[in-house]
């Protein structure tokens, strides 16, 4: 494990642009194709793509979560499978990046940091293990979910809402449309983008047309008991990815919480404000990019100032990937998906 973890990761946020510059000039030195691919214009694209690799890198050192880079890493190599450029050049540009990264912030390796690289590429060098889909369509709820997705895919929004629509009057409950069918189609849908099978526009076209659906519940959602609970939800600015925490935000009202969510990209100062105000017993953060760990971070600290009394609980790929990490980060608990988050929620306030 690195030593002195908080100086390694302060000198990589500090040294960012200076490591990308080193990388572009070091691969520009050793591949003479890059004045080729790289023209002016797009060489601020390849300063940005290493500012990434570094903003993941830092946050897994100073949380102690090795796992997050090296997923990182791992999301990336699946990611460029399908795209026009070669793995070896991936895996070349990859041991470029761990060397600048190491002499540039640890050249003595005193504190580990080139061990932590090595292990982190040793990862990256093994085959890829293939990926299933979430969409069991051995099973009545999988089949459903699969003939939505397909009329998604197929661009009729109006006939997936009514397909759907259909099936809540006909007995299917709000909470299993929202765990069984709406849920395992966004996991679904992010992996045929990742694997190259369907477009970016798809992705978000699929995405959007769930709120919609989503928003057909509303009436109903909000026609339940009280039980004098109060729950705010927000995803950290920098944070677009909203639909999962919408869906926890949706079934913890069902349960009889009075329920505010604050949707994607909310500004951190005003998150504590709103809390506060509103007298909420639990505050739920979505992350799913952990390069917005240190916003989540502050925030929690912020709020033990600010609320001492309140409970925080959190979410989101980087805590499912490290069990441990909500404890790291400061929060109360953590639900690694919708239904989890309602137990959890009520386990910290009984």
């Amino acid at each position: 494990m690195l030593t002195n973890k908080d100086y390694i990761a302060n000198q990589l946020k500090a040294r960012k642009s200076v490591i990308a510059e080193r990388t572009f000039e070091a691969r520009k030195a050793i591949n003479t194709n890059m004045e080729k691919r790289y023209r002016e214009k797009d060489i601020p694209k390849f300063y940005a793509d290493c500012s990434f690799h570094v903003d993941f890198l830092s946050q897994a050192i100073s949380y102690e979560s090795p796992v997050i880079f090296t997923d990182y890493l791992l999301w990336t190599k699946r990611l460029f499978q399908h795209l026009p450029i070669s793995s070896q050049s991936l895996v070349d540009f990859f041991h470029t990046f761990a060397v600048i990264v190491s002499s540039e912030v640890d050249p003595e390796h005193q504190y580990g940091l080139k061990q932590y690289m090595d292990t982190a590429m040793l990862k990256f060098h093994e085959p890829l293990c293939e990926t299933t889909s979430f969409l069991d369509t051995s099973s009545p709820y999988g089949i459903l979910s699969s003939n939505v997705l397909a009329l998604l895919l197929a661009g009729d929004k109006d006939k997936a809402t009514n397909y759907i629509l259909d099936m809540v009057q006909s007995g299917t409950s709000i909470r299993d449309c929202y765990i069984n069918i709406i849920q395992p189609l966004q996991y679904e849908v992010g992996r045929l983008w990742h694997e190259g099978k369907i477009s970016v526009g798809q992705e978000h076209y699929v995405t959007a047309a769930s709120q919609v659906v989503m928003s057909q519940f509303y009436s109903a959602i909000m026609d339940h008991p009280d039980n004098h609970k109060r729950i705010v939800s927000a995803c950290i600015s920098g944070e677009q990815h909203e639909v999962g925490l919408r869906m926890v935000s949706d079934l913890m009202e069902l349960e009889g919480w009075d329920t505010m969510f604050l949707g994607a990209n909310t500004p951190l100062e005003t998150i504590p404000e709103t809390t506060l105000a509103w007298k909420a017993d639990l505050l739920a953060i979505s992350v799913t990019l952990a390069i917005h760990l240190d916003k989540l971070s502050e925030l929690i600290k912020l709020c033990r100032v600010q609320i001492p009394h309140l409970k925080v609980m959190v979410g989101g790929y980087p805590f499912n990937l490290d069990p441990e990490l909500w404890r790291k980060i400061g929060a109360d608990g953590f639900a690694n998906n919708a239904l989890n988050a309602i137990s959890t929620a009520e386990s910290l306030i009984s």
